[in-house]
């Protein structure tokens, strides 16, 4: 069987190996219906300031410390298409 390029362990590891560098393109924000924080991709938000440094990083932080954690599992599951990956990921395969 063989495997595509996109599914291959060699492009999965290099894609997780910049990842956590993308982080500066989100911020913390409210969402306007349930209240609770999430992230954000910045370039969709009409923000009139720009996001605190602070939070940027320790999203930066918290990306790296999930990879180091999970690297392994995400590479082995992101090799085969799910129909929900992340119920399957975060819900059922690492909670």
């Amino acid at each position: 069987m063989q495997i595509p390029f996109s599914r291959s362990e060699i492009h999965l590891t290099d894609s997780l190996e910049n990842i956590c560098e993308k982080s500066s393109e989100w911020t913390a924000v409210v969402h306007a219906t349930t209240g609770k924080g999430v992230y954000a991709r910045r370039a969709s938000l009409n923000l009139k300031q720009v996001p605190d440094r602070p939070t940027i990083h320790q999203l930066a932080e918290a990306c790296s410390d999930f990879l180091d954690t999970y690297e392994d599992e995400l590479v082995s599951f992101a090799r085969h298409e799910h129909k929900e990956p992340v119920r399957e990921f975060c819900h059922e395969r690492i909670s």
